[in-house]
């Protein structure tokens, strides 16, 4: 069961170092990277 502390957590990122939630990199909300990095990844494993 899901403490009440992350309870309403969804979408956001834990930093296990700092022990709270903040937001990703900048990078993981950028559509174009996220595509080239499927993109990518689809290359890689179909080899």
């Amino acid at each position: 069961m899901m403490s009440e502390r992350h309870k309403n957590q969804s979408g956001t990122y834990f930093e296990s170092d700092k022990g709270n939630y903040n937001n990703a990199h900048p990078d993981a909300y950028d559509e174009d990277k996220i595509k080239l990095l499927l993109t990518l990844t689809e290359s890689i494993i179909s080899n």
